[in-house]
């Protein structure tokens, strides 16, 4: 109860100015308001005994440390004295102190805010049909895209992991229970910290309020997630943007720390899987981020920006909200969506006719595109729904889905390139979206790319990427130097699958279905092939939903086994 009314006060504080949920609750052309508290990036190899002074005539009181944002990347928290006298002269001191490569202040933020699913026929912005008096197809052509794919793994059948920072999430919700992420590397509530990445039982992902992975109910990240990923075609509520995905839940304090540290904790994920080849850790491509500081000024957090060149190394885009006010970014600052990294995608947001949302920032160079943002039916706290979520806070999730459904798509090169190449390849699916745009009259010259997320087209864009096949050795007969499946086609399939695989000498091919347990399922005879790449149409109709494993096989060998989902 006493975290309820915790909680539930710090929401009346944010959003008490509005009745909307909102990116930013605007005050004027104020400083962004900070805590006595700096937040310090140390040198590589230096130590946080390093600022202790050298000068033992030094009458400052003891550097008083609060805790490690982020030991990956050397990142402090550090406490300030509360006389003014003090902090400047220890802040002139630490300035001049040669272990430090960032000094800043802790600064406040707020948050900002086909299928079968009965409340589907609401989600104007996944197909707009002109039912709440919008314009037709002002929407993202999720319904196009669902057709390509729906979500959840990659061509390889790797797990997607989408982080979302927010409030909390109701990770019990009926319709996100079912795409609620799970740490399988620690055993829940046994008191150990089993995978030994600094926090102890975090089974469901974390709550920087208590310190614990018990996630807050949270109002404004609970239709956040629902946009991203509410289970789709199951019959209740509403659907998201990728009908399976894995969502971690962290819920962050209203302070800078706060979220530096929750970026750190799941870019450690990331870096796990990316050593492990995807045996430890977690496959996260993307985080959202609906909070921000109105009027800031990327010179003023210089950690907060530098993380997201840190996520993006490692494979992980960013999305953020921009404020909720008709202002011109460029030119009055905002925090984050005026950072310089380039693997972060600045959102706005449009209504159902296609406009910019009256309430809602712009800018021709930092703000990427728009999406829909103006009443969107979506989940809410309690296991309940709602429709009348409005601002930034609720575009940016739509781009954030856009990304992990990409990562989903059939084109088995993406997954293999990511794996290779994990920072390129975020910033080509940043490409592909940026590219794949509809182009809207209000967004021509407020925006970097001009236009409104149109997910099929973005999918588009991924499935032509490099013909989606594998690099091959250059032979003068063209032939791949692997035996093997290329691509399989949709996975997750339903009623046929599309195969494109590799001979390398003429004879009988043959598919070879086993389930979990190496059980044949089923077996297709290809016939015989020349050397060379082949496509073939296979029927996977009344084998029963469930996770199965496909092979190709001439007889003397066989190749690796690949992942494949029939529902």
């Amino acid at each position: 109860m006493m975290r309820l009314l915790f909680c539930i006060n710090i929401f009346i504080l944010l959003f008490l100015p509005s009745a909307r949920l909102m990116a930013q609750s605007h005050g004027g052309n104020d400083r962004p308001e900070h805590l006595n508290q700096l937040i310090i990036r140390l040198e590589d190899g230096s130590g946080i005994e390093d600022l202790s002074p050298a000068d033992e005539q030094d009458l400052l009181p003891p550097l008083k440390v609060n805790r490690c944002l982020s030991a990956a990347l050397n990142i402090w928290l550090i406490d300030l004295p509360e006389e003014e006298s003090l902090q400047k002269a220890l802040m002139k001191r630490l300035r001049n102190n040669p272990h430090i490569q960032t000094l800043q202040y802790n600064h406040r933020i707020t948050f900002r805010k086909k299928p079968n699913d009965p409340l589907f026929a609401n989600q104007w912005d996944r197909s707009n049909t002109g039912q709440q008096g919008g314009r037709f197809d002002a929407d993202i052509d999720a319904t196009e895209a669902w057709d390509i794919t729906t979500g959840g793994v990659t061509a390889n059948g790797d797990t997607i992991v989408i982080a979302i920072l927010d409030d909390g999430v109701d990770i019990y919700h009926e319709d996100l229970l079912p795409n609620m992420w799970k740490n399988r590397d620690e055993v829940p509530g046994n008191g150990i910290d089993d995978d030994q990445n600094g926090y102890v039982d975090d089974f469901n992902g974390w709550d920087y309020y208590f310190g614990n992975d018990s996630i807050y109910e949270g109002q404004h990240g609970t239709p956040i997630a629902g946009i991203i990923g509410a289970k789709g075609n199951n019959g209740i509520g509403v659907a998201g943007i990728n009908w399976d995905v894995k969502i971690l839940p962290i819920a962050v304090e209203v302070n800078e720390a706060s979220v530096v540290e929750a970026y750190s904790y799941l870019l450690e994920f990331r870096k796990r899987y990316n050593k492990s080849g995807g045996k430890e850790g977690a496959f996260i491509v993307a985080s959202n981020a609906s909070f921000g500081i109105d009027y800031g000024s990327p010179d003023s957090f210089p950690v907060w920006c530098d993380m997201y060149d840190s996520l993006g190394k490692a494979g992980i885009l960013s999305v953020a909200a921009t404020a909720n006010s008709f202002e011109d970014v460029d030119i009055v600052g905002d925090m984050p969506t005026t950072c310089p990294s380039p693997y972060l995608i600045s959102v706005t947001s449009t209504d159902e006719n296609d406009r910019l949302s009256p309430d809602a920032a712009y800018g021709q160079i930092n703000i990427d595109l728009g999406a829909p943002g103006e009443e969107i039916e979506s989940t809410a706290p309690g296991n309940q729904y709602g429709g009348g979520y409005s601002g930034t806070s609720f575009a940016a999730p739509q781009v954030t889905g856009a990304i992990a459904l990409i990562y989903a798509s059939s084109c088995q090169k993406i997954i293999e390139d990511a794996m290779l190449y994990p920072d390129s390849m975020a910033l080509l699916v940043k490409k592909f979206i940026l590219d794949g745009t509809d182009t809207l009259s209000d967004l021509n010259g407020r925006t970097v790319s001009n236009g409104r997320l149109n997910l099929y087209k973005s999918l588009l864009n991924a499935e032509n990427y490099s013909d989606c096949q594998l690099a091959y050795v250059d032979n003068p007969k063209g032939i791949s130097s692997q035996f093997g499946i290329i691509r399989i086609f949709p996975n997750p399939a339903s009623d046929y699958i599309q195969i494109r695989y590799s001979n390398l000498k003429t004879g009988n091919n043959r598919f070879l279905l086993t389930d979990v347990t190496g059980r044949s399922i089923r077996v297709w005879d290809d016939g015989i092939k020349g050397p060379g790449i082949h496509e073939e149409t296979l029927s996977v109709k009344n084998i029963p939903s469930g996770m199965y494993f496909l092979r190709l096989s001439n007889g003397v060998r066989q190749s690796h086994l690949h992942k494949l989902i029939i529902r």
